[in-house]
């Protein structure tokens, strides 16, 4: 279920995406001498943004194994769900996208990386343009590595990441054959969809930590505890 969903996310949220990755996908440095080499270097680019992904949900993930040792993933994973329920409200959705000054400072020197990686059109370049942008602030991204720490499983939250990357691909290859390829009305439909993808997420989460023993939804989760035989 929650794969499903990290594709879903990927896909519907890879429209709001366009606003910043929409120039780089225009311009990357693609052998433009025939289509499979178009094709070939675009998912080259799709495989570096999914590799920077999978990596942020392996320290994510890891981050929450650590809650789960600690016996609070529970309350995180409904405290998590709730953030993303209300972070499609006006008020917390301004904080959400603020890109504060000292913060747009600490990564020029990533955009710097992805600048000069433009210069040469070898498929290194490409993968490394996509695993550095991966690596860009992004609202969208930001909400998906919370639902990647509430899993509490580093192998299962890397690929949750890797699956949200997955289902951004096809826009951006889309964008990349045909800049005029996204209809407004299209637009504007997959717009209204996204809050309501997170929102579906933000309840998972909350069902996930209401520990119902509901299977897949919101399986029983028992805590061992040890006991101490005296003799």
């Amino acid at each position: 279920m929650e794969f499903l969903g990290a594709f879903l996310m990927g896909f519907l949220g890879s429209l709001h995406c366009l606003g910043m990755c929409g120039p780089i996908a225009f311009a990357l440095p693609l052998d433009r001498s025939s289509q499979r080499k178009k094709v070939f270097g675009g998912l080259l680019y799709s495989f570096g943004k999914m590799l920077s992904y999978f990596s942020l949900g392996l320290i994510f993930g890891l981050m929450g194994k650590v809650l789960v040792m600690m016996k609070i993933q529970q309350y995180l994973s409904i405290f998590i769900g709730i953030v993303l329920i209300l972070s499609v409200t006006p008020i917390f959705k301004t904080l959400l996208i603020t890109n504060y000054g000292w913060f747009s400072n600490l990564v020029q020197p990533l955009k710097l990386q992805i600048s000069n990686q433009f210069k040469n059109n070898s498929p290194g370049s490409l993968l490394t343009i996509g695993f550095f942008n991966g690596l860009l602030p992004c609202g969208l991204v930001y909400i998906a590595l919370a639902v990647a720490i509430a899993l509490g499983d580093p192998l299962k939250s890397a690929l949750f990441m890797a699956i949200f990357g997955m289902g951004t691909s096809p826009m951006l290859m889309a964008v990349i054959f045909s800049k005029k390829f996204i209809k407004k009305n299209t637009y504007s439909a997959f717009k209204k969809a996204i809050p309501l993808m997170i929102v579906f997420m933000g309840l998972l989460l909350v069902l996930r930590g209401l520990n119902l023993g509901l299977p897949y939804l919101s399986p029983k989760v028992y805590h061992q505890t040890e006991s101490v035989e005296c003799h």
